[in-house]
């Protein structure tokens, strides 16, 4: 009897045990469960939200008339939008996947490269004027590269192009004054000095980008830099015989130079592109060169003026200067414009506004707070963290002591 209920009281305790562990492990399967159903809520709630984004994305690309796309680490294209496939088509039924070494002829990809591979490296984005060639048309642009970061560096290259529309009427119409755009803002007395030069209509390429000096001064500055070796280049093209290659660099020659109203440059560079067209002796496209490089040597040499002027050396720039009203009151507008450039994820305003603000910030020692401030702020930009940018170009208005808005 003894030994039974010893038997008994063990299994009791036995069983009592195994439903202490049921127990628990039914509650750890509830909190499992509960982990579960949060873990896929959470799950469901990104996806859906993902799904959003692409449909806002695509939707978005699908209906930019201007061509866009996207390339990796490799110069291979991942995306592109509608207008873009309608002009790669005659080249390429199928891009996605493919580098414009694929796609473009060789001078043409090697020029595109070398952009991409410039605006990756220095992680900021550029604007260049381009010609390209697709099919038997040729077509010039305004492309705007600017680098798409992951984990803080750049992963792939976004391009947006915008086709350049030269107005060949725009002589020889008097402008009609009740629809004439506001005037261009007046150039220093400095630079309208240079203004003279032949063949140079700074106020008219104001117009022609809407206005704004400092993006004409971009544009005029990056031109003279593309095209300091055209001569070289163009010669060598005419050596190897390669007539495709020298007319498509006289075109482009011709397109960029009336972007920038450039005017004896564009009609030398059109005369020469008529002499590649027609299939002109060496002779006689050498002698029409002489022009081109005539017009181009005087253009460059008033380049390295005005980017003299455009940026000049922080020790031009006395250390008082900075506490001055006026020059807070400058700071103040520059800082508003910054700030909105931020708000507005504009990484090409918030650039020159950078460049305008450095002019005034370079007062100060580098390893002062205000240095050290303004230095964290660039940074940030270039990383396109406009968030943090924004916090910091908060502090540092307080350090400078700018006037309330």
């Amino acid at each position: 009897m003894a030994e039974a209920e010893d038997r008994e009281n063990r299994l009791r305790i036995l069983i009592a045990a195994l439903e202490k562990r049921l127990e628990k492990q039914s509650s750890d399967l509830e909190k499992i469960s509960e982990r579960l159903k949060e873990e896929i809520e959470k799950r469901k709630r990104t996806e859906a939200l993902l799904r959003e984004c692409r449909e806002i994305f695509y939707s978005f690309m699908r209906h930019l008339p201007a061509p866009a796309f996207i390339k990796n680490l490799e110069g291979k294209y991942v995306y592109l939008n509608e207008a873009y496939k309608k002009i790669v088509k005659t080249v390429s039924a199928e891009p996605v996947g493919k580098s414009d070494e694929d796609i473009l002829p060789p001078e043409t990809a090697k020029q595109l490269k070398a952009d991409d591979s410039r605006v990756m490296r220095d992680g900021k984005a550029s604007n260049t004027v381009e010609t390209l060639k697709f099919g038997h048309k040729i077509q010039q642009f305004l492309t705007v590269r600017f680098p798409i970061f992951k984990n803080g560096k750049p992963f792939f290259l976004g391009g947006i192009l915008i086709e350049v529309i030269a107005n060949k009427e725009e002589k020889k119409q008097e402008p009609n004054r009740k629809n004439e755009p506001a005037p261009a803002e007046p150039l220093p007395a400095e630079t309208r000095e240079q203004d003279s030069v032949p063949g140079l209509d700074v106020q008219s390429g104001i117009r022609r980008v809407g206005g704004s000096r400092q993006l004409y001064m971009e544009l005029l500055m990056s031109f003279c830099d593309e095209k300091k070796n055209f001569v070289r280049e163009f010669q060598n093209h005419i050596k190897k015989k390669d007539m495709e290659a020298a007319l498509i660099g006289a075109h482009a020659l011709k397109g960029s130079a009336a972007m920038i109203s450039a005017t004896d440059l564009s009609h030398a560079a059109k005369i020469l592109e008529a002499a590649c067209k027609n299939r002109e002796s060496e002779a006689k496209i050498m002698e029409d060169l002489k022009p081109v490089a005539e017009s181009l040597t005087r253009l460059i040499a008033l380049c390295e003026i005005l980017q003299g002027r455009e940026t000049p050396h922080c020790d031009n720039i006395p250390e008082y200067e900075v506490n001055h009203s006026e020059n807070l009151t400058v700071l103040s507008e520059l800082f508003k414009r910054l700030e909105k450039s931020f708000q507005e994820l504009d990484p090409s305003e918030s650039e020159i506004c950078i460049r305008d603000i450095r002019r005034y910030v370079d007062a100060y020692p580098p390893e002062s707070e205000i240095g050290i401030l303004f230095q964290d702020m660039v940074k940030q930009v270039g990383n396109y963290h406009f968030v943090e940018a924004g916090e910091i170009l908060d502090r540092l208005a307080r350090k400078v002591k700018l006037p309330p808005s």
